[in-house]
Parts: C-alpha cells; sequence; structure tokens
C-alpha cells in the first residue's frame, strides 16, 4: 500500500477510536453504531467495518452487535489518553500516524512522512491571546443559547472550549490538541451555520490571525 494510502488509513482509523472515546466518554461497555460515528467524522459505510474490524484486532475496540454496535476496550481507552497527554509521541496502533489540518496557516512549521517525526504547530502570543478572546466571546451563555444547537452538540462545545481555555493559559500548550479542537468548534459552528451567531463566531474564528 502506498505511503499516502496508509496515512489516510491510519487516520480514519484514529478519527473513528478518537470519536468513539469521546462520543462514549471514555466508558468501557457504553455502545455506540458504528456507522453513526463513521458518518460524523466523513468515512463511508462500505469503509466502515474493515476499520472497526482493524481496530477490533488490535484490542482497542469490542464489536458487540451484528447491527454495527461496538465499545471502547481498556486497551484503547489508554492509547487514547496517552495520545492527549502525549500528542507528539508515537503510539501503539498509530506509530506512523501523521494528521494535518490546515485551513489557512501562519508562522507554522510542518514535519511530515517519517515513522519518529512529530508535529509542531507554532503559536505565538499574539495568536493565544487572540484565541483568548474569542473563546470568551464564544464562552457567553446567550451566545452560545443563539447557535441552537441540541443538547449533546452544546456539550461538545463546551468541552473543546474548555480544552482550548486549558492550553491557552498552559505554560506549553500542545499545539495538536488546540488544532484538533478549532476544527472540532469550527465544524460545529458551520453545522449551525444558519443562524446569525455562527456566521458571526465563523468570522471571528478566521480573523484569528
Amino acid at each position: 500500500m502506498a505511503n499516502k494510502q496508509l496515512q489516510d488509513l491510519n487516520r480514519k482509523r484514529f478519527e473513528l477510536l478518537r470519536n468513539l472515546y469521546k462520543t462514549s466518554e471514555g466508558k468501557r461497555y457504553y455502545i455506540v453504531n458504528m456507522y453513526d460515528l463513521a458518518e460524523e467524522v466523513g468515512i463511508n459505510r462500505d469503509e466502515t467495518y474493515s476499520i472497526a474490524d482493524y481496530l477490533s484486532g488490535e484490542g482497542l475496540i469490542k464489536i458487540e452487535t451484528h447491527q454495527g454496535g461496538i465499545s471502547i476496550t481498556h486497551e484503547g481507552m489508554v492509547q487514547m489518553e496517552s495520545m492527549i497527554s502525549e500528542p507528539d509521541k508515537p503510539i501503539g496502533s498509530f506509530l506512523s500516524l501523521n494528521i494535518i489540518h490546515v485551513d489557512s496557516m501562519s508562522q507554522s512549521q510542518i514535519q511530515q512522512s517519517t515513522i519518529e517525526s512529530t508535529q509542531i504547530y507554532n503559536y505565538s502570543e499574539g495568536q493565544l491571546r487572540s484565541l483568548s478572546e474569542f473563546l470568551q466571546e464564544l464562552r457567553d451563555r446567550d451566545r452560545i443559547s443563539e447557535l441552537e444547537l441540541d443538547e449533546d452538540k452544546t456539550a461538545e462545545l463546551e468541552a473543546e472550549i474548555s480544552t482550548l481555555q486549558a492550553q491557552s493559559r498552559s505554560p506549553s500548550p500542545k499545539h495538536r490538541i488546540i488544532g484538533e479542537a478549532i476544527a472540532s468548534i469550527r465544524a460545529i459552528l458551520e453545522n449551525a451555520a444558519g443562524s446569525a451567531a455562527a456566521v458571526i463566531l465563523l468570522q471571528r474564528l478566521a480573523e484569528i490571525p
């Protein structure tokens, strides 16, 4: 398999596992439909079972039902939590994983395509300040309510905001975590783009240098 194809497959495996971890809130025996999880992260139905079968073979998930129910295993939780705490360290089944989501780039460095490589997204102090200001606006309860999100999406949005606030205050922010959380918030806002508040917030997010 070509390197690019392997990277894409690894990305999809990671996205499915990460979405399962988030949806189940890291709880074992919490059964979620694999096809719903896959659809949420842009994986087509034809690929989903083979990806789930791989993750099951690695001991990261358990296929619970013939209808597509899956749950995360203890090993799956350990790997996800290790990747969250040490996002630049290759771990277990995702040794060669490279994930890059770029809408715009400023003062950034990327190292890619080697097994032992790390990815560095260099957010300046000014960018982190702008991000904090954006989060303060987004955290406003009236603003969130204007988005007219359902309960699950509101909880997801608030979790991503908390992640970014913690990272922006950290003396050693994990730039990969910041990038993933921003991408998640952007996706939530784009899905709520029918509201005027979402349009304003998307514009504000795009203005962060």
